[in-house]
């Protein structure tokens, strides 16, 4: 069944392999739910044309509150994921959180398998739902560096079903710029930028834009990359009024000072050097 997902491209689920990957899964001709799934590491073939997926207790739920397509993703039995994902295109399952509040979604991420990411956007799923810590399946692939699931979550396949919400934050009060940036993953800065993010967004907790973070911890590379963007506020203040040059005054280094007061920087404060931070 092809899904439409962009104008220009579409996903054939019929024409993916249903055939799951060794060691992990077998379903059993007929059954249902989570009775239908055993580890087997004798049998790693199964027609999963069988499965009856009509039975509404193929959508339990276990003790952790994960799903089959949770387990599925969770045991990166890929064939199988895509499966049910194409066969649940119009059901709850494709954004059912479990205990945690992981959705498939965080979990694909989680295990950086960007093509079943691809599958569950591709399926409409939803990109903004927050886990325990208020994560987004994007805050998840930023802070670990993911960069092909970034680019899943980034891609044009997901506009028509709802673009991605690049200002979300976490219960820290970060952004996925944020925390990109505070992980030094400078290729994933520059994608979400590219892709619309709000340069000058600040963190809800301080009121600091990504180059104050930068320019504190003395990150000059980070610095440059955000002064090339345009609109990028080089003095913008913080909720304690300090801005990004008297961060980096107080400690981030000479070589930050330096490329901030030639772009124009200025003191936001007249506190006491020890006293900025």
């Amino acid at each position: 069944m092809p899904v439409e997902c962009y104008p220009t491209t579409l996903v054939d689920f019929s024409r993916i392999r249903c055939q799951p990957s060794p060691n992990y899964m077998t379903i059993q001709r007929l059954s249902t739910g989570f009775a239908a799934m055993e580890m087997s590491s004798d049998d790693d073939t199964c027609d999963l044309c069988d499965f009856d997926l009509t039975n509404k207790s193929v959508f339990e739920q276990n003790n952790d509150g994960d799903g089959i397509l949770h387990v599925a993703i969770i045991q990166q039995d890929v064939d199988l994921a895509w499966y049910l994902i194409s066969h649940c295109l119009l059901s709850d399952s494709l954004n059912m959180p479990n205990y945690l509040f992981q959705t498939p979604l965080h979990l694909a991420v989680i295990t950086n398998q960007s093509i079943i990411v691809r599958g569950l956007v591709c399926a409409c799923a939803d990109l903004k739902p927050r886990d325990r810590n208020g994560d987004t399946p994007l805050h998840i692939a930023c802070k670990y560096g993911y960069l092909d699931c970034v680019k899943e979550l980034l891609s044009p396949h997901s506009l028509p079903h709802g673009c991605q919400d690049l200002s979300i934050r976490n219960y820290e009060g970060l952004t996925s710029l944020h925390i990109a940036a505070i992980n030094n993953h400078m290729t994933i800065v520059k994608m979400l930028l590219e892709s619309g993010c709000d340069v000058n967004v600040t963190d809800g907790k301080t009121g600091r834009t990504v180059l104050h973070n930068a320019s504190l911890c003395g990150n000059v590379s980070l610095v440059r990359l955000l002064l090339g963007v345009k609109d990028c506020n080089i003095n913008a203040q913080a909720y304690d009024s300090r801005t990004p040059f008297d961060l980096a005054y107080s400690r981030g280094g000479e070589e930050v000072i330096t490329t901030l007061a030639a772009n124009g920087a200025r003191f936001g404060t007249d506190c006491l050097d020890d006293e900025l931070c």
